[in-house]
């Protein structure tokens, strides 16, 4: 496995590009029908990427990764070349295969991907972020809007606004007030008729003859002090 610059992979490119406008028409392999299909993934498995090796002189992956490409030498077995491919710490493995054709002419084919597929609760939890990332992200925009708003608004319909939310909140008030002095009128009144009743009753007839009796002593008793 060899480590690519960028620079000397597109210098690559460019020969191949250079080399094909010179070979006579009829080649076998060209880009837009590249004889290859990637592999399915299986877990804890080596992906194996193969091409046939008709018409092939050699060929080599090119996995595109952070440091750049690394390139992978695809060896011959039988009527086949094959090249075995590890994610490492890739979750998307991107790769391209460059082969040059018995006729000397060098053909790149796209690009090509294969995913390794998290487990269901990983799934789950990037599932769940995401959302919560994308409602985070639309109520920033609501506040960034509001805030926009605000700042574009007249002051003086801004003040107006003002007005208008204190009217209603003393209206409010008013209204709370008003049912208060309601249910303390209710409450006396209620007092006043109880009272009444009580009065009525021999415990109300004799508390009210006690009441009477104590006021009766009080006066006396001021009268004696005087």
């Amino acid at each position: 496995m060899k480590l690519l610059t960028w620079s000397y992979f597109y210098k690559t490119l460019l020969v191949g590009i250079v080399l094909g406008s010179c070979v006579l028409p009829g080649f076998a392999i060209s880009r837009d029908d590249f004889p290859h299909q990637p592999p399915t993934y299986q877990p804890n498995k080596p992906l194996t990427i193969t091409i046939p090796a008709a018409g092939v002189q050699r060929a080599r992956v090119l996995v595109a990764g952070r440091n750049g490409i690394r390139s992978f030498e695809m060896t011959r077995a039988g009527e086949q070349f094959s090249a075995l491919l590890s994610f490492g710490e890739l979750a998307l493995l991107k790769y391209e295969i460059q082969l040059q054709q018995t006729s000397g002419e060098l053909v790149l084919s796209p690009y090509y991907s294969v995913r390794q597929p998290y487990n269901r609760e990983v799934e789950e939890e990037i599932f769940k972020l995401t959302t919560e990332s994308n409602n985070l992200v639309t109520r920033v925009r609501q506040l960034e809007n509001a805030i926009s708003s605000l700042e574009l608004a007249d002051p003086t319909e801004l003040g107006k606004r003002a007005d208008q939310e204190h009217g209603r909140a003393l209206l409010l008030l008013g209204r709370k007030e008003r049912e208060l002095l309601e249910a303390k009128n209710q409450a006396s009144h209620l007092l006043k008729e109880l009272n009444s009743e009580m009065e009525k009753t021999e415990f109300g007839l004799t508390l009210q003859s006690n009441r009477m009796q104590m006021h009766q002593e009080e006066e006396q008793m001021w009268n004696e002090v005087k």
